[in-house]
């Protein structure tokens, strides 16, 4: 799955409903349920690689500039479950 069929799923999930997020996830469900087993692998992968761009230490830095102390939680979890 390229990156440019993964954002097209995820972002035609969000328009159709918008900013619920439990709406969200249930149309990407939807989306994903006709994809093959080693299409919703790439996803997968893909999802978890967004994830830890969104988690890493850069991105938390720049919302506690902007936003004030932030839960760290989110980061540590993910960097632990990396495998070294």
């Amino acid at each position: 799955m390229n990156e440019s069929f993964f954002w097209q799923l995820v972002e035609g999930a969000r328009a159709e409903t918008g900013a619920d997020s439990e709406l969200v996830a249930q149309a990407l469900l939807r989306r994903l349920r006709p994809l093959r087993p080693d299409a919703l692998e790439r996803f997968q992968h893909r999802w978890e690689q967004a994830q830890d761009e969104l988690y890493g230490w850069p991105v938390l830095d720049a919302a506690t500039l902007l936003l004030g102390p932030l839960d760290d939680e989110p980061a540590r979890s993910r960097a632990e479950r990396r495998p070294t």
